[in-house]
């Protein structure tokens, strides 16, 4: 891969990487660790319904679910920036196969090629 596009793809990940940064930030500060109480701004921590209780727990759970979702897309962007540094980015690390430019500007932090991708996922 040329140094251009080695930089092209380094300044997207870096993006991408610092609005995930920003993003999880975000989230953690304003939702999670906090109880309903401090969230809905309700007087009485009681709960009057068990269906209230169970939607709570679900927000909860949904908020958890998108932050590991995040982290996980964070260490990807992550592991490009290291190929990056190594030269090896752009190489498939399955079958050593120089990964197509429409795949990366689709997937900047694919680690596969399209046929070893869809070999994974089968």
């Amino acid at each position: 891969m040329k140094a251009k596009d080695m930089k092209f793809f380094k300044q997207i990940l870096i993006k991408e990487k610092e609005r995930l940064f920003k993003d999880l930030d975000e989230k953690e500060k304003n939702n999670l660790g906090k109880s309903f109480k401090d969230i809905s701004g309700e007087v009485s921590s009681h709960k009057i319904h068990m269906a209230d209780i169970a939607s709570d727990n679900a927000e909860e759970n949904t908020s958890l679910d998108l932050l590991s979702s995040e982290e996980k897309h964070l260490k990807q962007i992550q592991n490009a920036l290291k190929r990056i540094e190594k030269k090896s980015y752009g190489i498939c690390t399955k079958c050593g196969k120089e990964i197509s430019m429409k795949r990366l500007k689709a997937v900047p932090f694919a680690e596969l090629c399209l046929n070893c991708q869809q070999t994974e996922e089968r």
